[in-house]
């Protein structure tokens, strides 16, 4: 009945993607809703764009999705939004719902509550991985994911600190150790670093701070045993291009699968900022994930871009996010970023 419900569902809100294509393991691919085919996992990250509930916190800056706040904040407009962002969330499965869910910008494991035990997520039965951050902004990153196809054994909220700055507050890095399928052991990270705001100069430290947190952990793990599976996922407020995001790649065995050569060229991205398009959300894997004899990703990353989360850009031409907010207005769409997603497959 659940996956007659989720067919249904699909019917209904699958649409067209846009999304580059290469042939590539580091590079995009198009949009399969039968990819996995029921044998591998499907790890989706989606920037959600300020999903916040309506109720105060008094330990954190929420005054502006207050019933009276800048953004007119109320408990239906949020529900509304969570709902939406479910939408997505389940059309990234294709003919299945997503196994694996990396989720920024999320309020507080409240909002995680309405998001996966409402309809349309209830049916699926996801659980939740969650840490209040210091975030000054009060948001967070989170897990989701479905029991049936993965298994948590360990996870730690990663805090993110500048060496002498005792005021510098951001998100943590969420990490989870688990299983695939119950016996094939990985290993989660999701972040989303800093943004540029104040230049790049006064925010690159910030960014490399976390950088240098993400690695403490992975390096540990690699030391451990060098084959580890590692995914790491997120938005880092940066392109593969930049020396802050290819730091993780140096002299370690670590593949930022959204980077490719012809990236420039392109009209395509999860992010549009001032008319251009950038890959600012990505997945970076271990080399151990990239051999076909065993766990693996499968061609490579997808970037999904329904034509239901796209609208006209009229002032820098083509198309641009439908997000939520435009200054203070709430617009009804659903997040300025756009989902990414790498599949698992396991040929055994």
């Amino acid at each position: 009945m659940v996956r007659q419900t989720f067919i249904v569902f699909l019917l209904i809100s699958i649409i067209p993607v846009l999304v580059l294509a290469q042939e590539t393991q580091r590079g995009f691919v198009r949009f399969n809703p039968d990819a996995r085919n029921g044998k591998g996992v499907r790890i989706v990250f989606y920037n959600t764009e300020n999903l916040f509930d309506s109720q105060k916190d008094t330990l954190k800056r929420d005054n502006e999705f207050q019933p009276d706040g800048l953004y007119r904040w109320t408990p239906g407009k949020f529900f509304r939004k969570a709902q939406s962002i479910a939408k997505v969330l389940l059309s990234t499965g294709g003919w299945d719902p997503p196994e694996i869910i990396g989720l920024a910008e999320i309020e507080n494991r409240s909002v995680l509550n309405a998001l996966v035990y409402r309809l349309p997520l209830a049916p699926f039965d996801y659980k939740i991985v969650h840490y209040e951050s210091n975030d000054i902004r009060g948001i967070d990153v989170a897990l989701l994911y479905r029991p049936d196809k993965f298994k948590v054994l360990f996870s730690a909220p990663l805090i993110v600190k500048i060496q002498n700055d005792t005021i510098f507050r951001t998100r943590d890095i969420l990490y989870v150790k688990g299983l695939i399928n119950g016996t094939i052991p990985i290993h989660l990270f999701v972040n989303h670093w800093p943004s540029k705001l104040g230049g790049e100069a006064i925010s690159r430290p910030h960014r490399l701070a976390a950088a240098h947190r993400l690695l403490e952990t992975v390096d540990s793990l690699l030391k451990t045993e060098p084959t580890s599976r590692i995914v790491i996922m997120g938005d880092l407020n940066d392109t593969p291009a930049s020396d802050v995001v290819r730091f993780l790649e140096k002299e370690r065995p670590l593949i930022n699968l959204m980077d490719i050569s012809d990236l420039k060229k392109s009209d395509k991205g999860s992010y549009k900022f001032n008319g251009k398009w950038s890959v600012i959300d990505q997945f970076i894997v271990s080399e151990s994930l990239l051999k076909q004899n065993e766990l693996h990703v499968n061609v490579g990353a997808c970037i999904f871009a329904p034509s239901y989360l796209l609208i006209p850009d009229k002032t820098y031409g083509g198309l641009k996010p439908f997000r939520s907010f435009i200054g203070p207005q709430y617009t009804g769409g659903y997040s300025d970023h756009l989902p990414v997603f790498i599949d698992l497959v396991n040929p055994n």
